[in-house]
């Protein structure tokens, strides 16, 4: 993903999901099978699941505090990018948060629950999802996006017809993040910042 200013401007934060799945299945974000081990897709009831979300999200809010406290981070220049419940992750973090983040991509995710928060927050979204797929149905995604706009000051959704998942080496489906990235990603000034009149305040 080559984005303007990445080679000095831009830090990447990849964290992986903290939940070991059984027989060496992967990772997941929070509590995600059901009594039989198989995935819970997103318009399942759960309480525990939504419980497990929960816990996950408050370790989320002490990592962010922990960016921009210690590491001089500010929200407004962050972004969260997540696939499938890393999608369902970021789309909750910022649904929770009064601070505005420099936006959110959802990838073939979605909210589990519709946000409490009744005020449109700053934070821009941006929603891709997939026909078919089993995990996030068509009601689930209708649902979601009702709810981000709702909740958000700007939501833009893309959906692709296809029954395979979604894949960021295509330029088709790669594009609209890029779109989303160039309309909000923060630019500095490197011409202004050379003017010797021109004093930098912290």
């Amino acid at each position: 993903m080559e984005l303007p200013q990445t080679d000095y401007a831009l830090a990447v934060l990849s964290i992986r999901a903290p939940i070991a799945l059984p027989f060496n299945l992967g990772y997941s974000w929070y509590h995600a099978l059901d009594d039989e081990g198989n995935l819970l897709p997103a318009h399942a009831e759960s309480e525990l699941r939504l419980q497990s979300l929960q816990e996950l999200l408050m370790e989320w809010k002490n990592l962010l505090v922990l960016l921009q406290m210690r590491y001089g981070w500010p929200s407004s220049r962050i972004f969260l990018m997540g696939f499938g419940q890393g999608g369902d992750v970021a789309l909750h973090i910022a649904s929770l948060s009064q601070n505005r983040f420099g936006g959110v991509v959802c990838i073939e995710g979605s909210l589990l629950r519709q946000p409490a928060n009744t005020l449109k927050l700053g934070t821009p979204v941006l929603l891709l999802h997939r026909t078919n797929n089993y995990l996030v149905n068509d009601e689930m995604w209708k649902k979601c996006k009702t709810w981000c706009k709702k909740c958000f000051i700007s939501t833009e959704s893309k959906e692709f017809n296809t029954i395979q998942p979604i894949n960021l080496s295509s330029k088709d489906q790669m594009t609209p993040i890029m779109e989303f990235l160039a309309n909000h990603l923060y630019l500095r000034n490197f011409a202004l910042e050379q003017h010797q009149d021109i004093i930098q305040i912290h």
